[in-house]
């Protein structure tokens, strides 16, 4: 008979804790004077629109800050407005078409023939962004954000 000494399990919470403490010492903290930090911004806008149907208009709002070490923190603020003729999905008919928008709070009525267009439509929606991103060793980098929108319908 032979004894094998008893090996103890391996806890999972326990080794992604020590890989996460590990990666996260490695972080540098901010640098505590603003005449290392490098801003740069921009304003961008997307204008879309179709004949008697939908129009969107999209402005983006960013904001950079490059620390030293090729650290970079990145911000973003989009404002999407849609407006306009919208295809509700239905198909032209020899009767007239009752239909209720989106909220359930009203309805139009469209002609025999038309096509199926919802003349309400219209949406917005507000999404911020923020992300850091810094280099982890000569190959790589890490990066981590968080996101966020609020619209109209939803």
């Amino acid at each position: 008979m032979q004894l094998r000494p008893v090996q103890k399990k391996k806890s999972v919470k326990l080794a992604l804790a020590t890989a996460t403490t590990a990666l996260l010492s490695g972080l540098s903290p901010l640098p505590a004077q603003a005449d290392d930090i490098k801003w740069s911004g921009s304003l961008t806008n997307l204008y879309y629109s179709e004949t008697d149907r939908v129009t969107a208009i999209e402005p983006v709002f960013t904001l950079d800050a490059e620390f030293s070490g090729e650290r970079h923190w990145t911000n973003k603020l989009v404002i999407d407005t849609l407006t306009g003729n919208s295809h509700n999905g239905g198909v032209a008919s020899r009767n007239p078409q009752t239909f209720t928008t989106p909220s359930g709070s009203s309805t139009y009525t469209v002609n025999p023939g038309q096509p199926t267009l919802d003349t309400s439509f219209k949406d917005t929606r507000f999404a911020v962004s923020s992300q850091w991103s810094q280099p982890i060793s000569p190959d790589y980098e890490i990066s981590a954000g968080i996101n966020g929108s609020k619209e109209y319908d939803f």
